[in-house]
């Protein structure tokens, strides 16, 4: 049992980055992005979900409200 809680103690936590590819092609990670930059993100994010849901809905009606 003391072996396993040793072996778990050593493990590294996982960790990840995201990364966002601009407009002008550069890849950057998205907590070096400009306050700018994340609001164009939260904007286009905004309206493709937007445009997504209401195609979904156009060819499923009778799924809205439930």
């Amino acid at each position: 049992m003391a072996a396993r809680t040793a072996e778990k103690a050593k493990r590294r936590e996982l960790g990840f980055v995201c990364y966002m590819i601009l407009e002008d092609g550069n890849t950057v990670p998205f907590e070096e992005l400009t306050e700018e930059q994340r609001q164009r993100f939260r904007e286009n994010a905004a309206a493709r979900l937007s445009a997504r849901m209401s195609d979904y809905y156009t060819q499923h009606p009778t799924e809205i409200g439930n």
